[in-house]
């Protein structure tokens, strides 16, 4: 919100945008949340990468951060994760082929940069993706509050406006959105 300060992984995004051109990956989970009020406080950045370039953008974490041990979490099948963290503590999870375990197989939500949608200099995944991940997860609630947020207020992309989207239906109440 205006006035306020950006939440620490934001702040994390805007440091990682450099070192991450030119390769496939956008924002999701809980500051994608916060883009659309949903999310109050978010904890750490996490960023979906096409599965072609995990490898390339850890190389490239890898000169600023450092990468933290993770344990096996039995909700998720994803085929490439990797937590980091850089010098002053905010935590970057980078995933590549998100899926979520569906009894005996995996339910898997496709990446594709070409739906990426730009605000305030940064990628962002559309954040339908992230309804679904909810709902895959078992998080009705999360899913139906970012369901309302996503229905009730339409982005339009625009990358020759210096690479942001622009709000249409804006109403008061979306500072936040229209922040950039």
């Amino acid at each position: 919100m205006p006035g306020q300060p950006e939440p620490p992984p934001l702040a994390l995004a805007r440091a990682v945008a450099g070192e991450l051109a030119g390769l496939a990956w956008a924002i999701g989970g809980s500051l994608l949340a916060w883009r659309y009020g949903v999310e109050v406080s978010p904890a750490d950045l996490d960023i979906v990468v096409a599965e072609a370039d995990f490898d390339a953008v850890s190389a490239r974490l890898r000169r600023h951060m450092r990468v933290l041990p993770v344990g096996a979490d039995p909700r998720y099948v994803t085929r490439r994760f990797a937590r980091w963290e850089d010098p002053v503590g905010r935590r970057l999870d980078v995933m590549a082929g998100l899926g979520v375990r569906r009894g005996d197989h995996g339910d898997f939500v496709e990446f594709r940069p070409d739906a990426t949608q730009w605000f305030g200099g940064l990628p962002w995944m559309p954040a339908e993706n992230w309804v679904r991940i909810y709902r895959l997860l078992g998080r009705p609630d999360a899913a139906a509050r970012l369901q309302r947020c996503v229905s009730t207020f339409a982005w339009t992309v625009d990358p020759s406006a210096g690479g942001t989207d622009q709000p249409r239906g804006s109403k008061p109440g979306n500072a936040r959105r229209n922040a950039s």
